[in-house]
């Protein structure tokens, strides 16, 4: 079976964890407008941080992790196949 988005993936690992080193690093924290408060209501005049940093590598590097989990599962599935 071929997992494309973890070999996308593999592909710019060292380039991401690059990036992601560098932003722990900086001590800088990073945010965004607009996402939602406490209440649910989105206020777009605030920055709220962002702590999900494998979120915004993944926009960057174009990697879908909702197919990654999806590999995730068929690789667990192939292998307690193979286990059979």
């Amino acid at each position: 079976m071929i997992y494309p988005e973890h070999e996308k993936l593999a592909a710019i690992s060292d380039q991401s964890q690059t990036v992601g080193e560098f932003l722990d690093f900086s001590g800088y924290v990073l945010a965004e407008w607009g996402d939602e408060n406490s209440s649910g209501t989105p206020n777009p005049h605030r920055l709220y941080p962002i702590y999900n940093i494998e979120r915004i590598l993944a926009e960057y590097f174009h990697i879908d992790l909702n197919k990654i989990e999806q590999e995730k599962r068929q690789m667990l599935e192939d292998i307690r196949n193979e286990n059979i």
